[in-house]
Protein backbone atom coordinates (compact mmCIF):
# COMPACT_ATOMS: atom_id res chain seq x y z
CA UNK A 1 0.00 0.00 0.00
CA UNK A 2 2.74 2.69 0.83
CA UNK A 3 4.42 2.10 -2.57
CA UNK A 4 0.74 2.47 -4.47
CA UNK A 5 0.47 5.70 -2.79
CA UNK A 6 3.73 6.87 -3.21
CA UNK A 7 3.51 6.02 -7.13
CA UNK A 8 -0.14 7.84 -6.85
CA UNK A 9 1.15 11.12 -5.26
CA UNK A 10 4.00 11.02 -7.65
CA UNK A 11 1.74 10.85 -11.03
CA UNK A 12 -0.47 13.69 -9.71
CA UNK A 13 2.05 16.25 -8.68
CA UNK A 14 3.83 15.64 -11.91
CA UNK A 15 0.97 15.87 -14.23
CA UNK A 16 -0.25 18.70 -12.18
CA UNK A 17 3.50 20.48 -12.86
CA UNK A 18 3.47 19.73 -16.13
CA UNK A 19 0.09 22.65 -16.07
CA UNK A 20 0.84 24.88 -13.92
CA UNK A 21 4.18 26.07 -14.50
CA UNK A 22 3.28 27.04 -18.09
CA UNK A 23 0.51 29.08 -17.32
CA UNK A 24 0.13 32.93 -17.16
CA UNK A 25 -2.04 35.11 -15.04
CA UNK A 26 -5.37 33.09 -14.40
CA UNK A 27 -9.49 33.86 -14.41
CA UNK A 28 -12.14 33.13 -12.53
CA UNK A 29 -10.06 33.86 -9.90
CA UNK A 30 -13.25 33.61 -7.43
CA UNK A 31 -12.22 29.88 -6.89
CA UNK A 32 -9.08 30.89 -4.90
CA UNK A 33 -11.39 32.10 -2.17
CA UNK A 34 -11.14 29.55 0.65
CA UNK A 35 -14.60 28.25 2.39
CA UNK A 36 -15.40 26.91 5.69
CA UNK A 37 -14.79 29.11 8.81
CA UNK A 38 -12.98 25.97 10.54
CA UNK A 39 -10.37 26.13 7.34
CA UNK A 40 -9.97 29.47 7.08
CA UNK A 41 -9.06 30.13 10.64
CA UNK A 42 -6.78 27.51 9.61
CA UNK A 43 -4.97 29.84 6.97
CA UNK A 44 -6.02 27.31 4.08
CA UNK A 45 -3.83 24.39 6.16
CA UNK A 46 -6.97 21.59 5.48
CA UNK A 47 -5.39 19.53 2.54
CA UNK A 48 -4.46 16.88 5.57
CA UNK A 49 -7.57 17.65 7.41
CA UNK A 50 -10.55 17.69 5.28
CA UNK A 51 -12.66 16.48 7.83
CA UNK A 52 -16.00 18.19 6.80
CA UNK A 53 -18.12 19.09 4.11
CA UNK A 54 -15.77 21.53 2.48
CA UNK A 55 -13.42 18.85 2.10
CA UNK A 56 -14.89 19.13 -1.56
CA UNK A 57 -13.09 22.47 -2.05
CA UNK A 58 -10.12 21.76 -0.33
CA UNK A 59 -9.32 17.61 -0.84
CA UNK A 60 -12.36 15.22 -2.29
CA UNK A 61 -10.49 12.96 -0.42
CA UNK A 62 -11.19 14.01 2.93
CA UNK A 63 -15.50 13.26 2.37
CA UNK A 64 -14.87 9.44 2.99
CA UNK A 65 -14.47 10.51 6.36
CA UNK A 66 -17.63 11.26 6.96
CA UNK A 67 -20.17 8.99 8.68
CA UNK A 68 -23.43 10.55 8.49
CA UNK A 69 -25.23 13.20 5.97
CA UNK A 70 -23.64 16.93 7.06
CA UNK A 71 -24.57 19.88 5.63
CA UNK A 72 -22.86 23.33 5.99
CA UNK A 73 -23.27 26.90 4.76
CA UNK A 74 -20.75 29.44 4.86
CA UNK A 75 -20.98 33.62 4.40
CA UNK A 76 -18.18 35.93 3.87
CA UNK A 77 -18.36 39.40 4.51
CA UNK A 78 -15.38 40.59 2.57
CA UNK A 79 -15.36 43.91 0.32
CA UNK A 80 -17.68 46.41 0.91
CA UNK A 81 -20.23 45.52 -1.61
CA UNK A 82 -18.80 41.73 -2.38
CA UNK A 83 -21.77 38.92 -1.77
CA UNK A 84 -20.06 35.50 -1.20
CA UNK A 85 -22.40 32.31 -0.25
CA UNK A 86 -20.83 28.80 0.31
CA UNK A 87 -23.15 25.57 0.88
CA UNK A 88 -22.08 22.00 0.53
CA UNK A 89 -23.65 18.84 1.70
CA UNK A 90 -21.70 15.41 2.01
CA UNK A 91 -23.50 12.06 1.91
CA UNK A 92 -22.27 8.79 3.07
CA UNK A 93 -23.11 5.66 1.05
CA UNK A 94 -22.63 2.07 0.95
CA UNK A 95 -20.77 2.45 -2.54
CA UNK A 96 -18.47 5.57 -1.09
CA UNK A 97 -19.06 9.21 -0.34
CA UNK A 98 -20.56 11.68 -2.26
CA UNK A 99 -20.39 15.75 -1.65
CA UNK A 100 -22.00 18.34 -3.56
CA UNK A 101 -21.59 21.99 -3.34
CA UNK A 102 -22.42 25.84 -4.74
CA UNK A 103 -20.73 28.99 -4.45
CA UNK A 104 -22.05 32.13 -5.60
CA UNK A 105 -20.33 35.50 -5.98
CA UNK A 106 -21.55 38.68 -7.28
CA UNK A 107 -20.38 42.18 -6.81
CA UNK A 108 -23.26 44.45 -6.19
CA UNK A 109 -23.90 47.84 -8.06
CA UNK A 110 -21.15 48.68 -10.45
CA UNK A 111 -21.18 52.53 -11.86
CA UNK A 112 -21.53 52.38 -15.34
CA UNK A 113 -19.31 55.77 -17.11
CA UNK A 114 -19.31 56.38 -20.67
CA UNK A 115 -17.02 60.19 -21.56
CA UNK A 116 -17.30 60.43 -18.11
CA UNK A 117 -20.26 60.57 -17.67
CA UNK A 118 -22.53 58.59 -15.24
CA UNK A 119 -25.36 56.77 -17.25
CA UNK A 120 -26.33 54.08 -14.63
CA UNK A 121 -25.20 50.67 -12.81
CA UNK A 122 -24.24 47.21 -13.98
CA UNK A 123 -23.74 43.95 -12.21
CA UNK A 124 -21.20 40.92 -12.10
CA UNK A 125 -21.27 37.64 -10.34
CA UNK A 126 -19.57 34.36 -10.80
CA UNK A 127 -21.12 30.86 -9.80
CA UNK A 128 -20.04 27.16 -9.54
CA UNK A 129 -21.61 23.74 -9.00
CA UNK A 130 -18.99 21.07 -7.97
CA UNK A 131 -19.79 17.38 -7.94
CA UNK A 132 -17.43 15.31 -5.46
CA UNK A 133 -16.55 11.42 -4.59
CA UNK A 134 -14.74 9.72 -1.95
CA UNK A 135 -13.75 6.71 -0.99
CA UNK A 136 -11.13 4.37 0.86
CA UNK A 137 -8.93 1.39 -0.10
CA UNK A 138 -8.06 -0.33 3.16
CA UNK A 139 -8.49 1.58 6.28
CA UNK A 140 -6.09 3.94 5.67
CA UNK A 141 -5.76 5.47 2.34
CA UNK A 142 -8.53 7.64 1.17
CA UNK A 143 -9.04 9.40 -2.70
CA UNK A 144 -11.32 11.13 -4.06
CA UNK A 145 -12.11 12.97 -7.58
CA UNK A 146 -14.58 16.56 -8.51
CA UNK A 147 -16.00 17.87 -11.24
CA UNK A 148 -17.46 21.53 -11.29
CA UNK A 149 -19.67 23.40 -13.39
CA UNK A 150 -18.48 27.15 -13.43
CA UNK A 151 -20.24 30.28 -14.59
CA UNK A 152 -19.37 34.32 -14.93
CA UNK A 153 -21.29 37.35 -15.80
CA UNK A 154 -20.24 40.60 -16.57
CA UNK A 155 -23.32 42.93 -17.51
CA UNK A 156 -24.55 41.30 -20.74
CA UNK A 157 -21.41 39.17 -21.36
CA UNK A 158 -21.17 35.46 -19.70
CA UNK A 159 -18.60 32.89 -19.59
CA UNK A 160 -19.08 29.25 -18.91
CA UNK A 161 -16.58 26.22 -17.98
CA UNK A 162 -15.85 23.40 -16.69
CA UNK A 163 -13.04 21.97 -14.18
CA UNK A 164 -11.84 18.97 -12.61
CA UNK A 165 -9.56 17.54 -9.60
CA UNK A 166 -8.37 15.31 -7.52
CA UNK A 167 -7.15 14.32 -4.12
CA UNK A 168 -5.40 11.60 -1.64
CA UNK A 169 -5.01 11.36 1.83
CA UNK A 170 -2.97 8.82 4.24
CA UNK A 171 -3.51 7.85 7.34
CA UNK A 172 0.51 6.94 8.58
CA UNK A 173 -0.17 3.43 10.48
CA UNK A 174 3.03 3.65 11.98
CA UNK A 175 2.43 7.42 13.75
CA UNK A 176 -0.99 7.50 15.20
CA UNK A 177 -2.97 10.73 14.12
CA UNK A 178 -0.66 11.82 11.63
CA UNK A 179 -2.20 12.21 7.98
CA UNK A 180 -0.63 13.28 4.71
CA UNK A 181 -2.74 14.77 1.90
CA UNK A 182 -2.14 16.18 -1.48
CA UNK A 183 -4.71 17.38 -4.13
CA UNK A 184 -4.91 19.13 -8.01
CA UNK A 185 -7.82 21.22 -8.88
CA UNK A 186 -9.40 23.39 -11.18
CA UNK A 187 -8.00 21.21 -14.29
CA UNK A 188 -9.76 22.43 -17.12
CA UNK A 189 -9.85 24.63 -20.38
CA UNK A 190 -9.83 28.21 -20.51
CA UNK A 191 -12.70 30.05 -19.49
CA UNK A 192 -13.53 32.55 -22.53
CA UNK A 193 -15.53 35.96 -22.14
CA UNK A 194 -16.37 36.70 -25.68
CA UNK A 195 -13.56 35.51 -27.92
CA UNK A 196 -10.78 36.41 -24.70
CA UNK A 197 -9.69 33.36 -22.73
CA UNK A 198 -7.57 33.16 -19.09
CA UNK A 199 -6.79 30.13 -17.71
CA UNK A 200 -8.36 28.88 -15.08
CA UNK A 201 -6.36 29.12 -11.17
CA UNK A 202 -4.65 25.57 -11.72
CA UNK A 203 -3.64 24.82 -7.39
CA UNK A 204 -1.17 22.14 -6.47
CA UNK A 205 -1.45 21.45 -2.85
CA UNK A 206 0.72 19.24 -0.50
CA UNK A 207 -0.42 18.66 3.28
CA UNK A 208 0.23 17.20 6.28
CA UNK A 209 -1.65 16.67 9.83
CA UNK A 210 -1.04 15.60 13.58
CA UNK A 211 -4.08 15.18 15.84
CA UNK A 212 -2.83 14.45 19.86
CA UNK A 213 -5.53 14.23 22.06
CA UNK A 214 -7.97 17.96 21.53
CA UNK A 215 -4.84 19.30 19.81
CA UNK A 216 -4.31 20.06 15.81
CA UNK A 217 -1.73 20.88 13.69
CA UNK A 218 -1.41 21.37 10.05
CA UNK A 219 0.77 22.79 7.47
CA UNK A 220 0.22 23.13 3.53
CA UNK A 221 2.16 23.52 0.34
CA UNK A 222 0.13 25.80 -2.38
CA UNK A 223 1.27 26.42 -5.51
CA UNK A 224 -0.84 28.49 -8.03
CA UNK A 225 -0.15 28.87 -11.84
CA UNK A 226 -0.20 32.47 -11.60
CA UNK A 227 1.23 33.14 -8.15
CA UNK A 228 4.51 31.93 -6.45
CA UNK A 229 4.92 29.02 -3.77
CA UNK A 230 3.52 30.04 -0.83
CA UNK A 231 2.90 27.81 2.90
CA UNK A 232 0.43 28.16 5.32
CA UNK A 233 0.50 26.81 9.00
CA UNK A 234 -2.48 26.40 11.57
CA UNK A 235 -3.81 24.28 14.19
CA UNK A 236 -7.00 23.94 16.33
CA UNK A 237 -7.61 23.48 20.12
CA UNK A 238 -10.77 22.03 21.60
CA UNK A 239 -11.87 22.57 25.25
CA UNK A 240 -14.42 20.22 26.52
CA UNK A 241 -15.64 18.75 23.41
CA UNK A 242 -17.54 22.22 22.57
CA UNK A 243 -15.59 24.94 22.27
CA UNK A 244 -12.47 25.15 19.31
CA UNK A 245 -10.06 27.64 19.55
CA UNK A 246 -7.92 27.93 15.87
CA UNK A 247 -5.21 30.45 14.49
CA UNK A 248 -3.40 30.03 11.13
CA UNK A 249 -0.47 32.01 9.20
CA UNK A 250 0.09 32.42 5.54
CA UNK A 251 3.20 33.88 3.73
CA UNK A 252 1.33 35.58 1.67
CA UNK A 253 1.61 37.79 5.41
CA UNK A 254 -1.89 36.73 6.15
CA UNK A 255 -2.79 35.62 9.79
CA UNK A 256 -6.06 34.66 10.64
CA UNK A 257 -7.76 33.76 13.94
CA UNK A 258 -11.60 31.95 14.56
CA UNK A 259 -13.46 29.74 16.89
CA UNK A 260 -16.23 26.78 16.79
CA UNK A 261 -18.96 26.21 18.63
CA UNK A 262 -20.78 22.21 18.87
CA UNK A 263 -23.73 21.41 20.42
CA UNK A 264 -25.66 18.21 19.49
CA UNK A 265 -25.88 17.70 15.84
CA UNK A 266 -25.38 22.23 15.42
CA UNK A 267 -21.70 23.60 14.55
CA UNK A 268 -20.87 26.82 14.55
CA UNK A 269 -17.84 28.92 13.07
CA UNK A 270 -16.12 31.75 12.92
CA UNK A 271 -13.34 32.98 11.23
CA UNK A 272 -11.22 36.52 10.71
CA UNK A 273 -8.34 36.95 8.07
CA UNK A 274 -6.51 39.85 7.59
CA UNK A 275 -4.63 40.22 4.49
CA UNK A 276 -1.60 43.15 4.02
CA UNK A 277 -2.71 44.12 0.86
CA UNK A 278 -6.72 43.44 0.86
CA UNK A 279 -9.45 44.08 3.43
CA UNK A 280 -10.45 41.69 5.92
CA UNK A 281 -12.33 39.51 5.96
CA UNK A 282 -15.49 37.45 8.26
CA UNK A 283 -16.75 34.36 7.40
CA UNK A 284 -19.19 32.39 9.21
CA UNK A 285 -20.25 28.94 8.98
CA UNK A 286 -23.36 27.24 10.13
CA UNK A 287 -23.11 23.06 9.99
CA UNK A 288 -25.70 20.57 11.05
CA UNK A 289 -25.46 16.20 11.03
CA UNK A 290 -28.65 14.62 10.17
Amino acid sequence: MPRFIMISLTMMLLAASNAAFGAGESGAQFLKIGVGAKACAMAGAFTAVADDPTASYWNPSGLSQADRTEVTFMHNFWLVDMNFQYLAIAVPSKFGNWGVSATYSSSGDIPKYDDFQRIGDYSAYDAAIDLAYSNTVGRDFHFGVSLKGIQQKIEEEDANGFAGGAGILYRLPMINGMRLGAAIQNVGPKIKFIEEGDPLPLVIKGGISYQVGSVLLAGDIIKYNDSKLRRAFGGEITLFEVLSLRGGYDTRKMYSLGTGMDWRNLSFGYAFQSFKEVDISHRISLGLKL
